[in-house]
């Protein structure tokens, strides 16, 4: 049934002429040249694996791109390849010229390749170039022009074209293997062999692939033919352009079940519905870098990569962004867009130009096909377009016009926007003050002109209940003009500026959110209090807005609040209290004079430098998903040399998986202890947008900060084992699981265990060692010591025995000097009583001689008196005897020790010692002695004599030693 619905649809079109339209939208393209690719120029097949990483058969070889890195791998010989699959196991098929093989990564993870050339006989080596590659199951089935190579894992059979033909095509649809030769037949590869499948296929030409189409009918490309549906049975040609025909389709891909894009020779890409209808071109003229296609697949985003015959373009087809351009000229900035009566308006900086809508204002307008007309008239600056009532005004650098089936100008001069009033009127801002026109029917008029004390005014909101219009001028402030009931006739004027609480003069803007006019500030978003006379924060925006600078916003049906702060686009969802920024429109916006149209969810419009960014918002919501991300190299660092320890794969039992495998953790050696890693994301239209977080367990302690840096070093880690993990957000904040990368660093031989316990064993005997070692010091110490102490105690003695010495010195020079001053006092004393005992003496003779003279008795008996006293007192002397006594004491017995010593000694020898003793010369012995001095030597030399003193020897000195 399915069948025979899809051969009445076709007959149905096959009798109208279809007509070729492209759509107002062109989804986003990134070109690839082959210098960014380090490639070759010409890329002949594209595939991708369950990571996310593409791959390229390229005229240099297989090229890989993972976000991050182009990466080239050579086949043997540097041959061209021409075909590539990625296989469910993992491994990558690649064909060049007589050669195929796969690509598998090794344990570093970098691609080697095998080849499977050795399992083909000999004389079947030189078969050419191997056009295209697909499996069923473990099968994989290699394409030349001569031959269909059959690999089972172990074996290959090859499949030669019949007698006078080759091989065109082959093609895998709905599990089963097809393949064409260039006899038009149409083959089925069945229990091991390629059967027909067709009784009739003549007219259909050199097939190019073979897809899905609908449950079980088959779409065959064709080079010059067109584009045939089999349905099982019968072959019947799809009407299409024959532009598409007369380019030459050289490669498609089903991108949906409504929706196939077809490659061509000379003219880019077509995008056809099932029914052959054109939805969309792209081509040189709008964006993709030439129009050879070779090759064209569908990433798992659902985004088109295309092969061309020089680099790669890949085209978003599936994004919530289009962009629209209204001519060839697309650098023509936006200003002002509006959708009036089903035409889609464009402001520009070169006049006004619109398209006629063929989709309802409810679906996704920039899916409507159809092309731009400028309406005369309009040349030069567009600001603004307003629909009010049934009309659409438009502010022009000339003046203010109603745009219909005439252009109607209301004044003429340069006119910014209009604001509705009450009623029927309308006031617009104006490069000289405010203009209120009357009426909004045929008959406008102009009844009043306030310009008095104002600039031009490119934005205006009107506050009825206050009876306020509000404008505001970039540089000068904030404008407020009382008005009478009616909002016709302006009362006042003031200027408003940082004095009324605006936290800066400059870049401050009037807006209106639900009904309320708000001022967008360099700190946020502002109110007036009219009772205070004063601005300040709006209540409900400091939460989510703060104090963000805000240059442009605008609300749209649904509540949110679209603004534009730094050059950043951004979306306030007030549901949900949660602001997004887009950074595709980073930048993008024409600066100074942003807008952003937001007829609803499915449409919302912003003007930039080039042309008008499409937004499909619900779209937007649904399709960003949470962003993958996968390592693209890690390398080993150290002083000898850098190495790649994982190259974007990770293996286990010769399989890829997602994970790293406990057996492939790697061990580094300590000199290899600076690591860089670099990791990727495969969204590769917003990768910009992606921003990545990081930590490694064992050495940070948190995640890092999110950051749109790709790569990071890690410098002179210590030995240990880590896991460096990282993962990914988009602005959305949608999370990537985290993936992870776990190694460790080998200690050097000095931190090892064994190291360890050397260290330990040399610990014990060191500290035995100084244990000995210090009874030992001990030891020493203490012989030291004592033996210091000996020394100290010898010189102690010594030093007592010296002060004793100095004691005695100092005793005897005291007591030498007592015994001389005693000596004296005794020589003195001698001397005394030597001179008492001559007076007595004198006394007794001069009295005796006198009492002779007496003649009287009386007389003389008196003087006998005296003279007997004094002879009894001469008698009674005992002078010597004192003398020896006190001498004695003095010279420690000295006169006893010479009576001891001496015998022979008499008393008149000692008298001459003892005198002699205390230094008295000869001359005051003789005296004493009452004797001549020559009785004294004589007297001396009988002491020497009695002494035996021998001659040299000095008797003095000799007693003095006595």
């Amino acid at each position: 049934m399915q069948r025979v619905m899809i051969l009445f649809a076709l007959l149905l079109l096959n009798t109208k002429q279809v007509s070729p339209q492209n759509t107002i939208g062109i989804p986003k393209i990134i070109n690839f040249s082959h210098e960014q690719m380090s490639a070759g120029t010409q890329n002949w097949a594209i595939d991708q694996d369950r990571f996310g990483t593409m791959y390229v058969a390229n005229n240099r070889g297989l090229i890989t791109y993972n976000g991050k890195e182009w990466k080239l791998f050579r086949l043997p010989h540097k041959t061209i390849a021409r075909s590539v699959l990625v296989h469910s196991s993992g491994k990558i098929f690649v064909g060049g010229q007589d050669e195929f093989g796969y690509f598998f990564p090794d344990e570093s993870g970098t691609l080697k390749f095998h080849s499977l050339n050795q399992l083909v006989p000999d004389n079947e080596k030189e078969f050419g170039d191997v056009w295209n590659i697909v499996a069923q199951n473990h099968i994989v089935f290699f394409r030349t022009g001569s031959r269909i190579f059959v690999y089972d894992g172990k074996y290959i059979k090859s499949y030669e074209a019949k007698t006078g033909s080759e091989w065109a095509n082959m093609s895998s649809c709905f599990g089963k293997i097809y393949a064409c030769d260039f006899q038009n037949t149409l083959f089925q590869y069945i229990s091991g062999k390629f059967l027909p499948a067709a009784s009739s296929t003549s007219g259909i030409g050199n097939v190019r692939n073979i897809l899905e189409y609908g449950k079980d009918s088959m779409m065959i490309t064709t080079l010059k033919s067109g584009i045939f549906i089999y349905t099982g049975s019968k072959f019947y040609q799809l009407p299409i352009d024959k532009k598409i025909i007369s380019s030459q389709i050289y490669s498609s891909a089903k991108i949906n079940d409504e929706m196939y894009a077809l490659g061509t020779v000379s003219n880019g890409v077509y995008f056809i519905n099932k029914n052959g209808y054109t939805i969309r071109h792209i081509s040189a003229s709008n964006g993709l870098s030439n129009n050879i296609v070779l090759s064209v697949f569908i990433d798992k985003e659902k985004n088109i990569w295309t092969g061309l015959d020089d680099g790669l373009s890949l085209i978003n087809s599936n994004s919530a962004f289009q962009y629209i351009h209204v001519g060839v000229n697309s650098t023509i900035a936006s200003y002002a867009i509006n959708v009036f009566k089903n035409n889609l308006y464009i402001g520009t900086s070169d006049g006004l130009f619109f398209s006629k809508l063929t989709k309802p204002a409810k679906e996704d307008l920039s899916f409507s096909q159809g092309s731009f007309e400028k309406i005369p008239g309009t040349d030069g600056q567009v600001w603004s377009l307003e629909s009010i009532g049934n009309k659409l005004f438009m502010g022009h650098h000339e003046g203010a016009f109603i745009i219909d089936k005439e252009l109607t100008s209301i004044f003429h001069n340069g006119a910014w926007i209009f604001r509705k009033l009450p009623g029927k009127n309308i006031v617009t801002g104006s490069y000289k003050g405010l203009y209120f026109i009357k009426g909004q029917d045929s008959n406008l008029s102009i009844f009043n002109h306030y310009h008095q004390d104002v600039e031009s005014l490119r934005f205006v909101e009107i506050d009825s209940v206050n009876r306020t219009i509000w404008a505001s001028h970039p540089i000068r402030g904030i404008y407020k003009f009382s008005t009478d009931s009616s909002l016709q006739q302006i009362r006042s004027m003031e200027l408003l500026d940082s004095k009324a609480g605006l936290p800066s003069d400059l870049e401050n803007f009037v807006f209106k959110i639900d009904s309320r006019v708000i001022f967008a500030t360099q700190k946020g978003i502002y109110l007036y209090n009219f009772k205070t006379k004063r601005f300040s924060p709006h209540p409900e925006f400091i939460f989510n807005v703060g104090k963000m600078p805000i240059f442009y916003l605008r609300q749209d049906s649904d509540n949110k609040i679209w603004f534009v702060t730094d050059n950043k686009v951004a979306v306030l969802d007030r549901r949900m209290n949660k602001v997004t920024f887009l950074p595709e429109l980073t930048d993008k916006l024409v600066a100074g004079f942003n807008y952003i149209y937001p007829l609803n969810n499915k449409n919302i419009f912003f003007g930039s430098n080039s042309g008008v960014i499409h937004l499909n918002y619900d779209l937007y919501n649904a399709l960003e998903s949470s962003p993958e991300i996968l390592f693209n190299k890690i390398i080993s660092i150290g002083a000898g040399k850098d190495s790649l320890i994982h190259n974007g794969y990770f293996i286990s039992n010769h399989i890829i998986t997602a994970k790293q495998a406990e057996e492939n953790i790697p061990e580094l050696p300590p000199n290899n202890n600076s690591i860089h890693f670099e990791y990727a994301s495969s969204n590769y239209i917003n990768n910009s947008n992606v921003q990545y977080a990081y930590k490694l367990e064992g050495f940070d302690t948190e995640w890092s900060e999110w950051s749109v840096k790709n790569e990071k070093d890690y410098t002179n880690l210590p030995h240990g084992r880590y896991i460096f993990k990282v993962k990914a957000k988009n602005n959305l904040r949608k999370e990537s699981p985290e993936i992870a990368y776990s190694f460790s660093i080998r200690p050097f031989w000095y931190q090892t265990v064994l190291a360890n316990i050397i260290y330990a064993i040399f610990f014990i005997l060191a500290i035995f060692a100084v244990i000995r070692g210090v009874r030992r010091k001990l030891i020493r110490e203490r012989k030291k010591f004592e033996k210091e102490q000996q020394q100290m105690k010898y010189l102690h003695e010594l030093e007592i025995e010296h002060n004793e010495r100095e004691i005695i010195n100092l005793k005897n020079q005291n007591l030498e000097t007592e015994i001389k001053y005693k000596n004296k006092e005794l020589a003195t004393i001698t001397m005394n009583l030597y001179k008492r005992s001559r007076l007595l003496t004198k006394l007794r003779e001069d009295i005796t001689s006198a009492s002779k003279k007496l003649s009287e008795k009386e007389q003389r008996k008196d003087l006998t008196k005296v003279i007997k006293l004094i002879s009894e007192t001469e008698k009674q002397n005992n002078d010597w005897e004192q003398f020896s006594m006190h001498f004695d004491d003095v010279h420690n017995n000295f006169l006893k020790r010479m009576k001891e010593n001496y015998p022979e000694l008499t008393p008149a020898d000692l008298k001459i010692c003892a005198y002699l003793k205390i230094n008295l010369s000869s001359k005051e012995i003789a005296q004493i002695l009452s004797i001549s001095l020559k009785g004294v030597e004589i007297a001396r030399y009988r002491l020497r004599k009695k002494l035996n003193l021998p001659t040299g020897v000095n008797l003095v000195s000799f007693l003095n030693e006595v």
